[in-house]
């Protein structure tokens, strides 16, 4: 599925507007990174302002199952928070285990160092699993947000029909 990518170079008309062209994968655009949440609604928006995100979704008749993805979309965001708080809790004990294994090494203390290293390799494997479930919680984050559609501008009146629009 093709995207939309902003580059630098090109014949843009002012230099200090990117050049936008379609694009379906980065292998022609290796330093571009994809923007994915300019046009759907962020995590923080619904967490800050839910009550006007339902009120929204409900304007534009909505169904119940649809709605309810604005606090799964929550629920998921908490998750990827924990996560990433104990990945890097993890990481940060890790770096400081390695540091002191150094100094063991240098005061030839070994049996305590290979105690440490083994403690670190542990560390590094529950970092790999940590990073894995932090990538698969940012998916399905990603995956909620895209099938939540734009709220309504607050002067959009409620309605199904183009009858229901309010003519001056």
């Amino acid at each position: 599925m093709p995207f939309w990518v902003a580059i630098s170079q090109g014949e843009a008309v002012d230099p200090h507007i990117p050049k936008v062209v379609p694009c379906t994968d980065l292998v022609n655009y290796p330093n571009q990174r994809r923007n994915t949440h300019k046009h759907m609604l962020q995590v923080n928006f619904i967490r800050q302002h839910r009550e006007q995100v339902l009120t929204g979704l409900q304007k534009r008749n909505l169904a119940p199952e649809q709605i309810a993805l604005v606090d799964q979309a929550l629920t998921l965001d908490d998750e990827r928070k924990r996560l990433k708080t104990d990945l890097d809790q993890s990481l940060s004990e890790r770096n400081r285990l390695s540091g002191e294994i150094g100094q063991l090494f240098k005061t030839g203390k070994q049996a305590e160092a290979e105690a440490l290293r083994k403690q670190v390799n542990e560390l590094k494997e529950t970092a790999s699993l940590l990073e894995e479930k932090l990538r698969e919680q940012e998916a399905a984050l990603e995956e909620v947000l895209y099938q939540l559609p734009n709220i309504p501008h607050s002067s959009v009146p409620a309605g199904k029909t183009a009858e229901d629009n309010e003519v001056y």
